[in-house]
């Protein structure tokens, strides 16, 4: 694995070091570390953070490269991701103080504008423990699974997989309730959901590694938050697709969007070229399951 760790020698970027850098070693990842000095008066500062940042991860037992830029981070970490092909960029960050709820304007235009997975460190957490996977119900996203895995594998952490179904309307509410009472009754179904997830639980176990299914009925982003809190999750992850047009950027479905602005903890957004179509598909097996509903009623 390839990772790319940005550091503007504030606390927020040492915090996501010394979350990722146990993972980095167990991945046996190579690591760049990239210091970049959006101010001249900035400099030293920066070498020393950086110098104590790199003795971090080379303790930890990382293979550590150590480079500068100077000008704009977002334009520079844009850059040397053009340059060169990472699997992974991490990046500390901030709420703003105005709004708990308001990152920090650079991390959201790292995620947004370049091509590699991002891994934003928000607060301070000592170690990654449980990983809560987002899931859409949409087939199987490869980059998303094998990326998931390896961090899994790496940080010897429990991975969740989460299913949250759309609120039905109210006439179908108790129906939904008898006809899907669990994730095991789901899983033995025929519908386009179950076959989709059941897809994503094999190849996990390809990968060998175990995951938890869990199924939730109500608003998405309230449900994927409330289930991050309660289990207290130390990273979240969550998917984005490349947008049309001459400017290549990165589009956030307004969930992704949502638990990038809210959560508490680490996120992971992967790109997928098919993410924005799986998002627009999202209700494709509710409409299912309805239809199925009516025929019974009317039947």
């Amino acid at each position: 694995m390839k990772m790319l760790i940005c550091s503007d020698g504030h606390a927020s970027a040492e915090n996501a070091i010394r979350f990722i850098s146990k993972t980095a070693a167990a991945c046996a990842a190579k690591v760049t570390l990239l210091g970049i000095v959006e101010h001249p008066d900035d400099h030293s500062n920066l070498g020393e953070a950086l110098a104590r940042q790199e003795q971090l991860l080379r303790d930890e037992g990382v293979l550590v490269k150590v480079i500068t830029g100077k000008g704009h981070p977002i334009e520079q970490i844009k850059q040397i991701t053009l340059e060169q092909s990472y699997d992974l960029v991490v990046v500390g960050a901030e709420r703003k103080a105005s709004s708990r709820l308001a990152l920090s304007t650079k991390a959201y235009h790292i995620i947004k504008g370049i091509d590699p997975p991002v891994l934003v460190m928000i607060g301070k957490r000592a170690e990654l423990r449980r990983i809560l996977l987002c899931s859409s119900g949409q087939p199987p996203l490869d980059r998303t699974i094998e990326l998931t895995a390896a961090i899994a594998r790496g940080a010897g952490a429990a991975v969740t997989l989460v299913h949250v179904l759309a609120e039905p309307p109210l006439i179908y509410s108790d129906l939904l309730e008898r006809e899907i009472s669990g994730v095991d009754k789901l899983l033995a179904s025929n519908f386009s959901l179950a076959r989709n997830l059941r897809q994503e639980i094999a190849a996990f176990e390809k990968l060998q590694v175990p995951l938890e299914v869990k199924l939730r009925s109500g608003d998405i982003v309230e449900e994927l938050l409330r289930e991050a809190r309660v289990r207290d999750y130390d990273l979240i992850v969550t998917g984005s697709a490349p947008t049309r047009g001459a400017i290549r950027t990165y589009l956030m479905g307004d969930v992704t969007a949502a638990i990038v602005e809210q959560a508490d903890c680490a996120i992971l957004v992967v790109r997928n070229a098919t993410y924005q179509n799986a998002q627009r598909s999202f209700f494709k097996s509710l409409r299912e399951f309805f239809l199925a509903v009516k025929l019974k009623l009317t039947g």
